[in-house]
């Protein structure tokens, strides 16, 4: 099933509707603690082109001084339906 769709309808990817449009923003925090590499908690550029997202900002706030959260921000490069071969 595409990363994009929904899982409601059966396995059947082309029954599912896509939860992200064209130029569609994916946004989450992933907490860290001092000296921890946030890139290991994000999904891969593998990851990333199965499921036509593209990274555009990573943003670090402190939370106290050894916790802090990053926003991570993805964009939705095309419409699910473009993706499928």
């Amino acid at each position: 099933m595409h990363p994009c769709s929904q899982g409601g309808k059966g396995n059947n990817q082309q029954l599912s509707e896509p939860l992200l449009r064209r130029g569609g923003r994916l946004v989450a925090f992933v907490p860290t603690n001092e000296g921890e590499d946030v890139k290991s908690d994000l999904p891969s550029q593998a990851d990333l082109d199965k499921a036509v997202l593209e990274m555009t900002s990573l943003t670090e706030q402190p939370l106290s001084e050894t916790l802090s959260r990053r926003l991570a921000v993805f964009y939705c490069k095309r419409s699910v339906d473009q993706n499928i071969a």
